[in-house]
């Protein structure tokens, strides 16, 4: 096994970030010589096509960096490019393999930002721009660059059985013990999914994904949904989900990052299924907290501003935990805010309402 680091220069994340504006020629042929690929094709910046030689009628689609300060889904994807050129890894499907806010991923000297261009509003969020078809005027990069993750993913995807996971990385995780009464303190990493079917979609997470997945969201898939994982599940009919790495693997591959990376890699090489899958939490989308003014901010007990948003699922005592301008955010006893921020654009989300899911169709952990 090849040693691979973080700041290798050579790292395809850098490659991307070298021609942002694909300055380049596109598509070209990467080197490589794993005897299971046919060929890997970079079809234009941070973006290429795996297509091996054992083809089995399905594609696995992997995205990092959508957000670009997010940065255990850059890391998983050095990684697989890396060792997929070198020959490490076996290769029984096809891949589509994309970085995403290739700008925001070069923000702060490489640090990286959320997003860039706020001004613009909730598409200034490269996850908040699919779903839409074609952006014909875009107003900034990230509608420039969700036009060409939607053209090669139709150029690639028709007619093919999808799945798709978008690697994000939630700075609000909280740790086991936070949630279940004698939990551990590793951090609850979880699934938000797009369900077409939801028996389905929680047989393929539990089979798959339940020795790294302490819960699994579930969308309402009767609303149109602007995320990545969103526009794969009502497209391509994909299992698709977004999965919510915690602080770890901020500046490295620590914890559960190289966990999922294993679990990827058995998936690519058509080995994935679990010989253990585990029991995990199911919650259920309520609605959403959407910014409308200047004036948003999260609130404590006593009805004063908070410095920082509230953690993912934890329980809050109080009913009122936003205020908006002159609108007031109630949530109720049973319900869990979930990706709250504060500092999205006007017009962006800026936190999830959800609660627990009564079901029998995974265990309970």
């Amino acid at each position: 096994m090849s040693i691979w680091r973080t700041n290798d220069p050579g790292r395809f994340s850098a490659v991307a970030m070298s021609d942002i504006d694909g300055n380049g020629t596109y598509p070209n042929e990467l080197p490589h010589r794993n005897p299971d690929i046919e060929h890997i094709s970079h079809m234009l910046p941070g973006i290429l096509n795996v297509r091996s030689r054992h083809d089995d009628g399905t594609t696995l689609v992997l995205t990092g960096g959508m957000h670009g300060d997010e940065k255990a889904g850059i890391v998983i994807l050095d990684r697989l490019v890396h060792e997929l050129c070198e020959g490490e890894v076996p290769v029984k499907r096809n891949l589509l393999l994309m970085y995403g806010n290739l700008r925001a991923m070069q923000a702060e000297g490489g640090k990286g930002l959320r997003c860039i261009e706020s001004e613009v509003g909730a598409t200034s969020n490269l996850n908040r721009c699919f779903n839409y078809g074609t952006f014909e005027h875009p107003k900034c990069y990230a509608e420039r660059r969700a036009n060409q993750m939607v053209e090669c993913a139709e150029a690639v995807l028709q007619g093919r059985r999808v799945e798709a996971i978008d690697i994000h990385q939630s700075f609000g995780v909280p740790t086991l013990a936070d949630i279940r009464q004698g939990g551990d303190r590793t951090e609850y990493t979880y699934a938000m999914l797009y369900p077409r079917d939801i028996s389905d979609t929680l047989s393929w997470v539990h089979h798959y994904f339940s020795d790294i997945v302490a819960g699994a969201v579930l969308n309402n898939m009767s609303k149109v949904h602007r995320t990545w994982a969103g526009y794969m599940a009502s497209r391509f009919g994909a299992h698709a989900a977004t999965f919510e790495q915690g602080t770890i693997g901020h500046t490295d591959h620590v914890t559960f990052t190289p966990q999922l990376y294993d679990n990827l890699v058995l998936s690519v090489g058509g080995e994935g299924r679990l010989q253990n899958p585990q029991g995990f939490d199911v919650w259920k989308c309520q609605r959403g907290i959407i910014r409308t003014s200047e004036n948003f901010t999260f609130l404590d007990a006593a009805g004063q501003p908070l410095q920082r948003a509230p953690q993912d699922f934890v329980s809050i005592s109080y009913r009122t935990v936003a205020r908006d301008g002159t609108t007031a955010h109630m949530i109720d006893e049973d319900e869990r805010l979930l990706f709250a921020n504060a500092e999205v654009p006007i017009g962006d989300r800026a936190a999830e309402i959800i609660a627990r899911m009564k079901t029998d169709l995974v265990p309970s952990p």
